[in-house]
């Protein structure tokens, strides 16, 4: 069954992720996960600063949902 991540965009409405550092609004954009957990890695990544004193989950991912198509 194939997964992909979703989110609030920033002026309201669902936007999907394409991939990268990529959101769009058009579904047919989206990127289709083949297995949950590929999608639940992608959305739990984290991101590290200053030589990795800082490691945090950027708060469109804390946000986002995994959907099951």
């Amino acid at each position: 069954m194939p997964f992909h991540i979703t989110t609030n965009g920033q002026f309201g409405g669902t936007v999907y992720y394409t991939g990268g550092n990529r959101w769009s609004s058009n579904y047919a954009d989206r990127k289709v996960f083949s297995l949950n957990s590929e999608a639940l890695a992608r959305k739990n990544a984290t991101i590290s600063e200053f030589s990795g004193q800082i490691t945090y989950v950027p708060k469109k991912w804390q946000n986002a949902t995994i959907v099951s198509e």
